[in-house]
């Protein structure tokens, strides 16, 4: 489980290939065991961190809730974690629009702007709901100028009846994986959806377990950030999501019997 960089050293390749963006808890990189690049290694300054967090993880992961760490490199300037990589983000899965979907958003978005401004405007660019917002945006940005009034939001199509429960699923997954990880005697304490990950099988499991502590701190809050960042999802206008907010409210509550005990 544990060795220094010469041990280690021509076992698992860290590539500079950088996965996400940096943060209090380290940074990631792509991994590769010979021609198997299907590992990630993070990097953390703080060695007793390091190690108290890969302990954590890998007692998650022989419960199937986090990805398995496969080695600590150990030297002066810190300590690498070198695990399993995953596939995807939940945050990516609860934001992400069916092909349909999209199509429909773009285009009605696009035929609302054209009736605004009166004339054409360079649309090719336009492939996700992001380039609709910089386009909107560029926009207003003219329209300001002459005084005129602002292009309304960009405004998804509504969710099918397949969407929403699909979301729910996903959800679902995620509310069982932090119970079963309580059920483990830990509180994870930065349980935002970025940190849900689901692997090629679909299989979602939780990573980054920096902040986690021992259950005698209140494991309400691991429930309460991931619905936080669905309501961040809404106010950041990605899709419709009201309804998984508040289908997520009263699921969370139903499990945890809460009876007037606490408020998410």
């Amino acid at each position: 489980f544990y060795c220094d960089g010469e041990s280690c050293s021509g076992v698992y390749t860290v590539t500079d290939a950088q996965i996400g963006e940096k943060s209090i808890n380290g940074v990631i990189y792509q991994a590769c065991l010979e021609n198997d690049c299907d590992y990630v290694a993070k990097w953390q300054s703080k060695i007793d961190i390091a190690i108290a967090e890969a302990k954590v993880q890998q007692f998650a992961a022989v419960h199937n809730l986090a990805p398995k760490v496969q080695q600590i490199w150990v030297c002066q300037e810190g300590a690498i974690i070198i695990m399993d990589a995953m596939s995807i983000a939940v945050s990516r899965l609860i934001k992400a629009l069916s092909p349909q979907q999209l199509q429909a958003t773009i285009d009605y978005n696009l035929n609302v702007f054209r009736k605004k401004i009166g004339g054409d405007m360079k649309t090719d660019f336009v492939k996700t709901v992001e380039d609709l917002r910089k386009l909107r945006s560029d926009i207003n940005k003219k329209l300001y100028a002459r005084g005129d009034s602002p292009l309304p939001d960009v405004e998804t199509i509504p969710d099918t009846d397949e969407q929403k429960e699909n979301r729910k699923r996903i959800m679902m997954d995620v509310f069982q994986l932090l119970n079963d990880l309580h059920k483990l005697g830990i509180v994870h304490k930065d349980a935002h959806l970025n940190n849900f990950m689901a692997d090629k099988n679909m299989k979602i499991k939780i990573i980054d377990f920096g902040m986690a502590t021992e259950l005698h701190d209140d494991f309400l809050v691991d429930y309460k950030r991931a619905v936080r960042n669905i309501s961040q999802y809404i106010n950041e206008g990605y899709t419709n999501l009201d309804y998984l907010e508040e289908f997520c409210k009263m699921k969370i509550e139903s499990m945890l019997n809460l009876n007037g005990n606490g408020s998410l």
